[in-house]
C-alpha cells in the first residue's frame, strides 16, 4: 500500500495533476515531442511511464552524484530538437518523489 502511494506521488510529479490530464508536465510534453520526432511505432516509447521513470531516475542519480562533487556521466544531455529530460521545478519534484520512494523501500528493508 505504501509503495503504491510513493508511486502515486511520482506520477503526480510527472503529470503535474493526476486527476486533470489537461495539465501535463513539460517533461511529458517534451517526451511526446520526442515520440513525434523519433518513434517508429505509435505506442509512445519516449512518453511511456517506464521510459520516463528510467530517464527521471538517471537524472536523479546525476543530481545526487553532482551534489556529492562527482562529475556528470553524460546522462543529462540535451536531445535536440527537444529536451526529453525533467527540468527545473518539475525535476526537483520528481527528485523528491524518487528520494521518498527509495527511503520507503529502505524502511521496508526491500533495498
Amino acid at each position: 500500500k505504501d509503495l503504491f502511494w510513493t508511486w502515486y506521488r511520482y506520477e503526480r510529479a510527472v503529470t503535474a495533476s493526476y486527476n486533470d490530464m489537461q495539465m501535463l508536465s513539460e517533461y511529458y510534453k517534451e517526451s511526446k515531442k520526442m515520440d513525434d520526432c523519433t518513434s517508429k511505432d505509435k505506442f509512445g516509447y519516449w512518453s511511456s511511464t517506464v521510459e520516463m521513470f528510467a530517464r527521471a531516475g538517471a537524472c536523479y542519480l546525476t543530481d545526487m552524484l553532482k551534489a556529492k562533487g562527482a562529475k556528470s556521466v553524460g546522462v543529462d544531455k540535451n536531445l535536440d530538437p527537444v529536451f526529453a529530460m525533467p527540468r527545473g521545478s518539475e525535476r526537483e519534484a520528481i527528485n523528491v518523489a524518487i528520494h521518498d520512494m527509495i527511503e520507503d523501500l529502505k524502511a521496508k528493508e526491500l533495498i
